[in-house]
């Protein structure tokens, strides 16, 4: 049953549901100002589940770029946490991609400059995504891309991180690191593979490893994904050196960070493409 109200905030209609909690659209009832609020289903408030929600209020309220998605406000409602963000009209990159296919390589080049240089903002201030994938990327009406849900973000300042024994993630877009629960491999370059993945997606139309949970998370670890050019003919091949790149096993053969990603896309896009590395 949908709440009449959250905090501050009039609920209207729900926008999702999942596994930990509901998104809701409402409106703050003294600023009338229109909100996506996110609330944690009751039997899923556990202490580690709590953490998780602390850690996206804290993630999203140190950042400002016009690439993620805002926090308003967050509190308690009838003892269940709730956060308020920013309400961005339009579907997430998963829905786009399910309707209309493939993107063209100039637009998914755009689109990835425009998420390695959100991503990067997040890295400045010490925040990894740990699950960048197309449901967390929403589309704006101008067609401006948003990345959204820091549920998995770790300060890249922090000794540690809570360990629930559960793969935390999604593992078609997941690098081996992360997988493998190796916590002190993680970094830029872990959102650097999840960037690449989401292109791969975008430009093929499918992730680098799909099928059960259990072969995905082998496949991690023990294949290459096929060659974008195998299921999207006639690729640049600069381009698809970029997107293997990103998917190498081994953090450090991967780009560094999302701005040098970010650069090697410019290149792509302005048809000087980078060549293989010896």
């Amino acid at each position: 049953m949908r709440p009449p109200f959250i905090g501050p905030y009039a609920i209207e209609s729900e926008l999702g549901r999942g596994g930990m909690g509901v998104v809701y659209a409402g409106h703050h009832r003294e600023l009338g100002r229109k909100a996506a609020i996110k609330i944690l289903l009751e039997d899923k408030v556990t202490p580690d589940a709590r953490e998780r929600f602390q850690r996206e209020c804290e993630a999203l309220a140190r950042l400002d770029h016009p690439g993620v998605v805002r926090i308003y406000d967050s509190g308690f409602e009838g003892g269940l946490p709730f956060l308020a963000l920013e309400f961005v009209e339009g579907p997430n990159l998963a829905e786009v991609l399910a309707r209309g296919g493939p993107w063209e390589p100039s637009a998914a080049i755009e689109l990835g400059i425009e998420l390695c240089e959100a991503v990067a903002h997040a890295h400045a201030l010490g925040i990894l995504h740990r699950d960048l994938k197309p449901a967390n990327v929403l589309i704006d009406p101008s067609g401006r891309s948003r990345v959204t849900d820091f549920g998995l973000a770790k300060d890249l300042d922090a000794r540690s991180m809570t360990v629930t024994g559960a793969l935390l993630g999604t593992p078609s877009y997941m690098p081996p690191e992360q997988a493998g629960g190796d916590r002190s491999r993680l970094g830029p370059a872990s959102d650097v593979y999840g960037l690449g993945a989401t292109l791969y997606d975008v430009l093929t139309g499918r992730p680098p490893f799909e099928g059960p949970f259990a072969t995905v998370v082998t496949h991690i670890f023990t294949k290459q994904p096929r060659l974008p050019s195998s299921l999207r003919p006639g690729l640049d091949p600069s381009l698809e050196l970029v997107l293997l790149r990103c998917l190498e096993k081994n953090p450090p053969d991967r780009y560094a960070s999302a701005e040098e990603l970010a650069a090697a896309l410019r290149l792509c896009l302005a048809g000087a493409g980078p060549v293989a590395r010896s």
